[in-house]
């Protein structure tokens, strides 16, 4: 793909990482100078296409953005969406409450990110983070949520696994900032699904 985007004249390539090259065992937000200790394969791969890109050398400018959780419509596998619509019939499970730690970002922010690193005048090479910057446990999420769903949730054994990002890099160099909390979202989500039982119920 790089060889190709030489080829043709493209002169920047946005590519989509993941926050998973970090690995989840630091209890802070974690910035691109941080070391990366992925596992699994995916979180492998993707910092080796990370490796490859930024080795380009300028020959074509190259953006890799590290997303963090993302929400919203159409991610379906989000654990807020997933809570959202909790029910006896579609269970939830959570790892624990307190030591289990995401930054969710709403799909939407997500989007102008890639935008905005898209059109930057910015020449060269950079990683940067995409996320909300704002440390949420599982407890924060059940607590959103009302009764009748916190009943559809099984809280499973405490895990150690934090993942934050820490967006003052991408903030500086880009037109860009988190616009769309998980709260107002959540809160959003499970009103709709309510309105949904209500309908069908």
């Amino acid at each position: 793909l790089l060889v190709a985007a030489q080829e043709q004249g493209v002169s920047r390539m946005v590519f989509i990482s993941t926050a998973a090259v970090y690995g989840d065992v630091r209890r802070r937000p974690l910035s691109e100078k941080d070391w990366t200790s992925p596992s699994g394969v995916y979180a492998t791969s993707k910092l080796a296409a990370e490796e490859l890109l930024l080795a380009s050398h300028g020959a074509v400018n190259v953006d890799v953005l590290r997303v963090f959780n993302v929400y919203g419509p159409e991610m379906s596998d989000s654990l807020i969406v997933r809570l959202a619509a909790a029910s006896r019939a579609a269970p939830v499970r959570l790892t624990g409450l307190d030591r289990f730690v995401r930054d969710y970002v709403h799909v939407d922010d997500v989007v102008r990110a890639i935008l905005a690193a898209a059109t930057s005048p910015f020449e060269g090479s950079r990683v940067l983070n995409v996320g909300s910057g704002v440390p949420t446990s599982n407890r924060d999420l059940l607590e959103l949520l009302p009764a009748a769903r916190r009943a559809a949730v099984d809280i499973g054994p405490e895990v150690e696994s934090y993942s934050c990002a820490d967006i003052t890099r991408i903030v500086q160099q880009l037109p860009w900032r988190p616009t769309i909390s998980w709260m107002s979202s959540m809160r959003a989500a499970v009103e709709r699904e309510r309105r949904h039982d209500d309908d069908t119920g």
